[in-house]
């Protein structure tokens, strides 16, 4: 497994879902992720309709350098 999944693997994920009627852990093992990253995607399309990232996400950068 590797850091963020593209965007087309995220799209094939929706696409493996919906049209073929795969399983989340079916999913998985062909996109080469967690189960859970599956379950991730599937609800950050079913929230937006899209499955590009949420704005504001991870820690805020610090800002007190002087």
């Amino acid at each position: 497994m590797s850091g963020h999944l593209s965007v087309d693997d995220r799209w094939r994920i929706i696409s493996l879902r919906f049209n073929q009627g795969m399983t989340p852990n079916q999913i998985a093992y062909i996109i080469n992720c967690s189960r859970i990253t599956v379950f991730n995607i599937l609800q950050l399309f079913h929230e937006t309709n899209n499955i590009i990232e949420r704005e504001g996400r991870g820690r805020p950068l610090l800002n007190n350098r002087k």
